[in-house]
């Protein structure tokens, strides 16, 4: 039995061992140099970043700002850039959302650093899709749900009125907020999704039954969507039926009604005077002025009877591409957007 204190036996030759010896202690010296090395790098880059945040400041702040609706002074006092801040410690994103907040229109900002002193302000502006009354006027909204402006009196002819909402809490620059959240949800996804389909005229959402949703379009087409959670797969269908069924001009005492609510079938047919009467009292409250003339309802050239009419979806043919589906325009269109500058409440 080995003694505890012996050492092992080593079958190499003192010159090998000697060898060996020698190259451990390069080892171990190239690793206190790399240890020295980083070190020495790593305070240079301290020193450096500390010399850069203290010599690089903000002493000029330029806006990219094309649609003019508020001016670079105004978007310069939001974005709240105290001179001499450092250029490389600014907050960039809680520089953009205290534009967004105190500019409710503006919908999203960049800010761009350039060294050595400039900070660039490129905003791109929101508009005003949505609309819910409430006592003191109607509360303008986007698709996001972002308030933009309360108390407004008059709208575009394009905002759509939301029903069947309640308002609890409107902050401009900030989110609505509903008594019944999941219909903020519900109708922000309408109206993006009828955005997404083309829907350029959308007037009116109808939320009081979310087994019943209908959507007014150009005033004259009401499209009963059925569930909410179908709503948004029966757009497509409803834009080709909308297509076929208005056409030519009559006087606007006439709506059309186009029932969604079977899958892959539309039924088609005139609003009663009655119903008609009351959307009209309804709109009048907050419309400036409503189209003298809407669009004639006919199904392939044929009026319209008393009765609903039955439009069958297409079936989709088999391995061949989809064809573009011509669509005559509804009601006299433009490409501009309205003009939100001139509502009251600002």
């Amino acid at each position: 039995m080995k003694a505890k204190n012996e050492e092992p036996f080593d079958s190499r030759s003192k010159n090998e061992r000697m060898a060996a010896r020698a190259e451990a202690r390069q080892k171990r010296k190239r690793r206190a140099q790399l240890r020295v090395g980083a070190l020495a790098l790593f305070l240079i880059l301290v020193a450096a970043l500390v010399f850069a945040v203290f010599y690089f400041k903000v002493k000029t702040v330029t806006v990219k700002n094309e649609a003019i609706r508020y001016s670079d002074d105004a978007i310069i006092r939001a974005a709240d850039i105290e001179n001499e801040t450092s250029l490389l410690t600014l907050n960039k994103r809680a520089v953009a959302n205290r534009i967004k907040k105190t500019l409710p229109y503006i919908g999203s900002v960049r800010v761009r650093r350039r060294i050595p002193d400039t900070v660039t302000l490129e905003v791109e502006y929101t508009r005003a899709t949505l609309a819910v009354e409430r006592s003191d006027g109607c509360v303008l909204l986007n698709n996001d749900g972002k308030v933009l402006q309360t108390g407004v009196q008059k709208l575009s002819d394009y905002t759509a009125l939301v029903y069947g909402v309640e308002v609890t809490s409107a902050v401009p620059g900030e989110k609505v907020v509903l008594a019944e959240p999941d219909k903020l949800t519900y109708v922000t996804g309408l109206a993006s999704a009828f955005e997404a389909h083309g829907y350029n005229n959308v007037t009116a959402y109808d939320l009081s039954d979310l087994s019943d949703v209908i959507v007014e379009v150009n005033y004259n087409t009401d499209l009963k969507l059925g569930g909410i959670t179908k709503a948004e797969s029966r757009l497509r269908f409803g834009k080709e039926v909308i297509a076929r069924t208005l056409s030519g001009t009559r006087a606007s005492s006439s709506k059309l009604v186009v029932d969604l609510t079977t899958d892959g079938t539309a039924y088609v047919r005139t609003q009663s005077a009655i119903d008609q009467a009351r959307e009209a009292a309804a709109r009048a409250k907050y419309r400036a002025s409503l189209p003298e003339e809407t669009t004639a309802a006919v199904i392939d050239g044929e009026t319209l009877p008393d009765e609903p009419t039955r439009v069958e979806e297409p079936d989709e043919p088999e391995n061949e591409p989809d064809e573009p589906v011509e669509e005559e325009p509804v009601g006299e269109e433009t490409d501009e957007e309205p003009d939100e500058g001139t509502e009251d409440g600002e």
